[in-house]
């Protein structure tokens, strides 16, 4: 793949049809109503992508917010659907590096995450989340996690699949990790069913099926040979599934 070439994940996200996060915008749902948000609250995202769950979130709540996402592309995205949104003053989306948060410390009132972790330095992360967060603010977090010994083959298999890092840690181990970094949890949930968007059955019932009908259009528009690399990359869907190990997790701490 050339430079010039969208990643796998901005190809996935142009599609506008699905999350690719463990649990999918279910899990979603539950992870930002554990961490309580309000009008008031300043609210960053970690990961953001195209921005779609951090406009429904401002929305909803009428908080401000601030996305970050590593991507280019993923932050022309965003910024052009919070534009649409008429959403300019309440959400500022940037592209950054979660190892470096460009933000001063004690900053936000909540933190969020979305599998992100499993690509990154975690331990360095969390504290770059923690250190930007307010004293007695809400960190949450939703990650892919082992029910048993990782397996290191199908990650291997994954990250040459898809070209993006996939280390995801055992439900304790995730724990260890936040802790760590000087976060207390109030709220957790485990299952070792990891729900991923496969088949198309799963899609149209997390995303509706006039949303799928519109992200099936988008991918029929594109060329032959991305369509094919978009349906090559996306098995590791099913290996997961087939694999029976890698489950999800919700995370909700305070500092």
């Amino acid at each position: 793949m050339s430079s010039s070439e969208p990643s796998f994940l901005e190809l996935v996200a142009s599609l506008d049809i699905t999350s690719l996060h463990p649990g999918g915008r279910k899990a979603t749902k539950e992870l930002l109503d554990r961490l309580g948000i309000v009008a008031d609250d300043y609210v960053l995202d970690v990961g953001c992508g195209t921005a779609r769950d951090l406009v429904e979130l401002v929305q909803s709540k009428r908080c401000s917010a601030v996305g970050i996402d590593r991507s280019e592309k993923m932050v022309e995205m965003a910024q052009n659907r919070i534009k649409k949104q008429n959403l300019q003053d309440r959400i500022t989306v940037l592209k950054g590096d979660a190892q470096n948060l460009p933000f001063i410390n004690s900053n936000f009132d909540v933190v969020y995450i979305q599998s992100v972790l499993l690509q990154v330095d975690k331990s360095r992360v969390v504290k770059e989340l923690a250190r930007v967060l307010k004293a007695g603010g809400r960190y949450g977090s939703l990650e892919f996690a082992w029910s048993d010994e990782p397996d290191k083959p199908l990650m291997q298999r994954i990250m040459e699949l898809t070209g993006e890092p996939f280390v995801p840690l055992r439900h304790e181990e995730w724990k260890s990790t936040f802790e760590a970094a000087g976060l207390n949890e109030y709220y957790s949930f485990f299952t070792k069913k990891a729900v991923v968007p496969y088949p198309l059955s799963e899609i149209v019932a997390t995303e509706g099926l006039l949303n799928t009908l519109k992200g099936v259009l988008k991918f029929a528009t594109l060329p032959l040979a991305t369509r094919n690399r978009v349906r090559y990359q996306t098995r590791y869907m099913r290996w997961i599934k087939e694999n029976g190990k890698l489950g999800y997790a919700i995370y909700c701490y305070r500092k």
